[in-house]
């Protein structure tokens, strides 16, 4: 049981970290970290539900890939479109 209090504590460190940007950036950059960071930490919480409490989750797999994959994807929308991410950076 300490090991998932202690859990949920780090994702919410991860989740004030974020929220406390707001006056370092620009707003749009802002709102989409924050809903990728929430949307991370809603996919950490379904792991560790499962993983501890219940295990007959529906859908566990796949909600937890998809949500996984909308928060990534939110998190390098945000580098492009911050030119963090130089297009001669990029090697395939």
């Amino acid at each position: 049981m300490y090991f998932s209090l202690l859990y949920l504590y780090s994702c919410l460190i991860v989740l004030l970290f974020a929220y406390l940007r707001k006056g370092a950036i620009n707003n749009k950059s802002y709102t989409i970290i924050l809903v990728s960071v929430t949307i991370a930490v809603l996919c950490e919480s379904i792991t560790l539900i499962y993983s501890f409490y219940y295990k007959e989750f529906p859908f566990y797999k796949r909600l937890v890939m998809m949500l996984y994959g909308i928060s990534q994807y939110f998190f390098i929308t945000d580098l492009v479109e911050e030119g963090s991410l130089e297009k001669d950076t990029v090697t395939l």
